[in-house]
This record gives C-alpha cells, structure tokens and sequence, in this order.
C-alpha cells in the first residue's frame, strides 16, 4: 500500500492517509474500498457474475467445439472418399473390370476411413468407350447431437489405359 502513496502521503487521487490512530478511535477498522478496474462500479456488486457468464456461455462454448470437430470429421471423410475413388477408377482404368474396381474401392474405404466416413457405396461404371467413372458416396459420422452426418460423394473420372507396342 505503501508504494500507490505519492509525495506527502498522498494516493493517487490526491486523498492523504488517515493516521493509524483514527479509524480505531471511531471504533471501526478502515476497509478499503474496492473498485471495479474498467467501469468504476463497486466490485461487491459484482460478485458471482463470472461464474453466471460461464454458465451461459458454457453450452454455446461446447456447440461450437463439436461442431468445429465435426467439420474436421467431415473434411477427412470427404480425403478419404476421393482416395477410395481414385484407387476404384485406377483399377478399373487397368484392368477393366468394373467388379474388381468396386470390390478394391470398398476395401480401400474401409482401410483409410476407418471411423470417419460410413456406409460407404462405389459404383464403377463406364464413359463411352475409352473412359470410366468411379463414384464413392458415404455419410460423414456424427459428433454433434441432432445434426446428422453430412452426405459425402466423390466422383474420379479418367481413360481406359491401353496397351500400345512400339512401332
């Protein structure tokens, strides 16, 4: 308290200091009076608004958290339905059968979206002559209540790979 006093025993507000003696003499101990640091309003009246803020705010705090967490859940989900597409239609562009395309790709989706895409379909199928279409579609997983997991569907398109001899 020493330190807030400036020359002549003054505070900062330009108040001077009671002597030790006389708040003892008028039977009352000296309380300092405690003021709120930004708006000047006493802090007594003050007390327990953090902890109603929190109570308030807590739910909207934990909304946002899952729904960010959700997001990043669904963004993995859609990598790892465009690599199960990619690997499909790489199948299907070398060996040219659609079966086998599909049959990698669910494997595939299943080995890399392990916990972040369900239910995931591949449909494999060919573009006119010299191309062919692998679809993968899913449902991203669900973290926030009520909001359900988001469709996901990746489509890789490409030619049919042929082999041509050295002339």
């Amino acid at each position: 308290m020493g330190g807030d006093l400036g020359p002549a025993g003054r505070d900062r507000r330009g108040r001077g200091r009671r002597a030790a003696g006389e708040a003892a003499v008028e039977g009352r101990q000296h309380q300092p009076r405690r003021w709120h640091a930004l708006s000047g309003v006493r802090a007594g009246r003050d007390r327990g608004a953090s902890t109603i803020e929190l109570a308030l705010y807590m739910p909207l705090l934990l909304f946002v958290i899952f729904a960010t967490v959700q997001a990043a859940l669904l963004f993995l989900g859609n990598q790892a339905a465009s690599a199960a597409a990619r690997e499909a239609a790489r199948v299907a562009r070398t060996t040219q059968d659609a079966g086998a395309a599909e049959a990698r790709g669910r494997a595939y989706a299943a080995q890399v979206g392990q916990g972040v895409i369900e239910g995931v379909t591949v449909q494999v199928s060919a573009v006119g002559a010299d191309e062919v279409r692998a679809v993968v579609t899913g449902r991203g997983v669900q973290v926030v209540p009520g909001i359900p997991g988001l469709r996901i569907e990746q489509v890789v398109q490409g030619p049919v790979e042929e082999f041509r001899p050295d002339l």
